[in-house]
Formats: C-alpha cells, sequence, structure tokens
C-alpha cells in the first residue's frame, strides 16, 4: 500500500520518513535473521581458562584442538616433529578436576604406542616429575595417502588443574631425548564461534 506523505501532519499521524525507516529496519532485522539461519553460526562474548603454548619456536609450532570455537585463545596445543613422527599435546583445563591431555601422533613407523614410562611432567617451577596415572587409548587410524598412521591417546595425572600455573610436558618421542611441550595458565577475554558446520 502506497503511503501519501501529504495526507498526514505532525499531530494526527506518524511522518512518513518514521514509516520509512521503521520498514528499512524490519528488512535489515530479516535479512540478519536469514543470514543467521542459513550459515548456522553463532558468535558470542566469552572467557576462556585454559593452559596456552608456550614455547612455540623453530622446533615446534601452535595447534588447535578444534576447527571452531573461541577466537583469541584458539591455539591450545603444541606440535613438533621428531624423526618421522610428529606429537601434538593439548592440555585440559577444567576447574575442580584432576590433569588431563590429549595426545595425537602421527608417524610414519606404523605400531607405536605412547607409554606412561616415556612421558612425565613438572608443575609451577617444581622439580619433581609426575608420571602419568592413566593412559587411555582413544582411536587409530590410517591417513589419506596411507603411508602414515594417526593415534590419539589420552593421558591422566593425580594433581588437580587448581595447583598449576605452568606445566611442561617431557615425552620421549625418540629414545633417549625428551621433547619438551611447556604451558601457561592464563585467563582469555575472548569470543567464540559456533556452528554446527564443525
Amino acid at each position: 500500500m502506497r503511503i501519501d506523505k501529504h495526507k498526514y501532519n505532525v499531530h494526527n499521524a506518524p511522518l512518513y520518513a518514521d514509516i520509512e525507516i521503521e520498514t528499512k529496519m524490519k528488512q535489515l532485522f530479516c535479512a540478519l535473521l536469514m543470514l543467521t539461519t542459513l550459515s548456522a553460526c553463532a558468535v558470542f562474548p566469552t572467557t576462556r581458562t585454559y593452559f596456552k603454548p608456550m614455547n612455540a619456536n623453530n622446533d615446534s609450532e601452535l595447534a588447535k584442538s578444534q576447527s571452531c570455537g573461541y577466537h583469541k585463545a584458539k591455539f591450545d596445543g603444541l606440535k613438533k616433529t621428531v624423526g618421522s613422527t610428529e606429537v601434538s599435546i593439548f592440555p585440559r583445563l577444567v576447574e575442580g578436576e584432576m590433569l588431563s591431555a590429549v595426545i595425537f601422533s602421527e608417524s610414519s613407523l606404523f605400531g607405536r604406542e605412547v607409554s606412561a614410562d616415556a612421558l612425565n611432567i613438572t608443575v609451577s617451577g617444581s622439580d619433581e616429575t609426575l608420571k602419568p596415572s592413566l593412559v587411555s587409548f582413544i582411536a587409530r587410524r590410517t591417513n589419506d595417502a596411507g603411508d602414515k598412521e594417526m593415534v590419539w591417546y589420552k593421558v591422566e595425572f593425580s594433581i588437580s588443574v587448581d595447583d598449576i600455573n605452568t606445566l611442561r610436558f617431557n615425552y620421549e618421542i625418540k629414545q633417549g631425548t625428551d621433547t619438551k611441550f611447556e604451558f601457561k595458565r592464563v585467563e582469555q577475554s575472548d569470543i567464540y564461534y559456533a556452528s554446527i558446520n564443525c
């Protein structure tokens, strides 16, 4: 329906310009709603407390445990390569719970196992080392090229995350060589990107 703005005055009806603005706002809202629905995603502000990787340098690189999620705090693991084996460690921080981590290994050496004897941690500047209380197998599969095996493990330690400020994993990937993965507890203001496509 077309509105004749000359039939209205300020005393008895809304101005034509107000009606036009309201219509434009409704159209914009509908467009944003449709865009959000089609992309099936949501972004919202949050804070993440996690173990931030600390010693990414020439012999290691930052890694992330999930493709979507946090923005500033997306890198929550460290990846290192020793010989033909690539190892990533992702420590998990849940307030009040015992420390655990996921270890991902990709190697051309098939049949490798993660042993509790090959891994220990030191925490918050202490010289004392702690061995895992439990090592659990998660999954094993071959990569798309078929030339490497990928294995996931979960390791658990008998120490609460509440008692940890800094953390170092010492992992004997290659016999006689300890590879160090260092992390620091931080609280990061962030945004979280959630999507059904992840």
